[in-house]
């Protein structure tokens, strides 16, 4: 919800004004897209586990717990302990109203001095905010206990919004990084079969609050439907027994009825319960006219699902980005499009691995190691030395990527190439946007001769790497105030 959007703001922070001329399309014409050519199929350990086995089951076991999980150490929705920790949390100052009045106060733009623009590009007037406040009945989210009747599972896609409202929350385009798609509302997707806690309701019940494993937020009511612990019984046994992911987006999820329900995207997750010859049969939740889910069955052909956690090979990782690579950068998963940690996200879910959402949190997700105090030329050497490529995320100031391996140019000289979902790249002054905007393959250089000022990501203020094949240094156990973004 909340507070986190102010945080995700400054990923893209208000530098200089400057005319429309301050976009333009970097050219990817020198950096081959062939995902063949980066990872290859001749070699040697294409087919080979990058993983201990032993450390990738755990970490399975990890992301199916922190998903369906119902123990008192689960960090789940559905875990009764994980929500009353969370609910009794809420002190004077870290609370559900106030952050919800903090986040209404962040969208004013009655003092303002960069105004929040509509779709029509006009700044909101605060007879906008106003009908949104007075549909959130704040008094609702004060002294909240927990209760079994408000589990609840997603029923189709969502968008995880920072107040009860559809409408976009632009910067002008004026300002370099800024403008669609950076709706500063969106924060993420909650995908159909995402399990979840309601925590209430807007005033016209089009919206809920939900607690889901990474986030607090609004999404629409109509998309969510309550479960029993009968259903969470089922679902969790049936998810621990076998567990799908798809590995195609936008695939067409029609239940045993032949009706449509929801389309699919890579790194979605639902139980498996049967395999027939090249068909898989998985369940899926569909909201019958009570609000209750029901546990339906898909049938899904082998080349859109399958069943995890993959090997994490190099040949299964140039499955999953071929079906990733070349879709467009959607903030904040608008559009159902992924932003950098989404992609992450997305790629490393089909290796049973549980990712956070957000780029800052996913360095929780392996051993860090800080070479930020490094030259940007000693950082690509000492990447190449010692990253492990596919295995291996750079974290920058507000993004993420993937380190791939190490190549070598015409003049012999190795540099580090990765493969990230990114808007694209600025000068060091932040005077204008140099545009990729989609999932790419793209080397770490120091310099870019297409335009010698772009600032490299080699030469970034913070430099992390995280080695997913090791553990972290503690477990990931969100809190309130993670959850809420503060």
């Amino acid at each position: 919800m909340l507070n986190i959007f102010r945080v995700l703001i400054l990923i893209f922070p208000i530098l200089v004004y400057a005319d429309n001329t301050n976009m333009k399309q970097f050219s990817l014409d020198n950096y081959s897209q062939n995902t063949d050519m980066w990872i290859s199929p001749l070699r040697s350990d294409y087919q080979t586990n990058l993983l201990n086995d032993d450390y990738q089951l755990e970490r399975f076991s990890q992301l199916k717990h922190t998903y369906f999980g119902t123990n008192a150490s689960d960090n789940s929705p559905w875990s009764k302990y994980f929500v009353s920790s969370i609910l009794s949390q809420q002190t004077t100052e870290v609370n559900l109203a106030n952050s919800i009045l903090l986040t209404i106060d962040h969208f004013d733009n009655t003092e303002q001095y960069q105004k929040f623009l509509g779709i029509n590009d006009q700044a909101y007037t605060p007879k906008w905010l106003d009908a949104i406040q007075n549909n959130i009945n704040l008094n609702s989210f004060n002294n909240l206990k927990f209760s079994n009747t408000n589990f609840a599972i997603a029923t189709s896609n969502l968008a995880l919004r920072a107040l009860p409202t559809n409408d976009p929350a632009f910067y002008s385009s004026s300002i370099p990084g800024e403008g669609y798609p950076f709706d500063n509302l969106q924060a993420s997707a909650v995908y159909a079969g995402t399990p979840l806690y309601i925590l209430g309701y807007s005033v016209d019940k089009k919206w809920a609050l939900i607690l889901a494993p990474e986030y607090i937020g609004w999404v629409k009511s109509s998309g969510v439907a309550f479960v029993d612990s009968n259903f969470i019984a089922s679902w969790q046994k049936a998810a621990y027994t076998n567990l799908a992911g798809v590995k195609k987006s936008d695939v067409a999820i029609v239940d045993i009825h032949n009706q449509f329900q929801f389309s699919a995207y890579v790194g979605m997750i639902f139980p498996l319960s049967a395999i027939h010859g090249t068909n898989y049969e998985i369940l899926i939740p569909v909201k019958q006219s009570n609000g209750r889910a029901l546990i339906s069955h898909a049938l899904l052909t082998s080349d859109t699902v399958t069943q995890l956690p993959l090997s994490a090979s190099p040949s299964n990782f140039a499955m999953i980005i071929k079906a990733l690579q070349g879709r467009p950068y959607g903030w904040g998963n608008l559009g159902f499009y992924n932003d950098c940690s989404a992609e992450m996200k997305a790629i490393f879910t089909m290796f049973g691995f549980y990712m956070p959402r957000n780029s800052k949190n996913q360095a929780l997700a392996g051993l860090n190691e800080d070479i930020s105090n490094l030259t940007p030329k000693k950082r690509s050497t000492y990447l190449i030395k010692n990253a492990d490529p596919f295995v291996t995320l750079v974290q920058l100031p507000g993004h993420i990527l993937l380190y791939t391996g190490a190549y070598s140019n015409k003049k012999g000289i190795d540099y580090p190439m990765t493969y990230q979902q990114m808007w694209g790249l600025s000068p060091r002054d932040g005077s204008s946007r140099s545009v990729i905007g989609k999932a790419v393959f793209f080397p770490l250089l120091l310099k870019y001769p297409e335009d010698t000022d772009l600032s490299s990501e080699l030469d970034k203020k913070k430099f992390n790497l995280i080695y997913l094949n090791k553990q972290p240094e503690k477990p990931i156990k969100p809190t309130l105030k993670d959850l809420l973004g503060e």
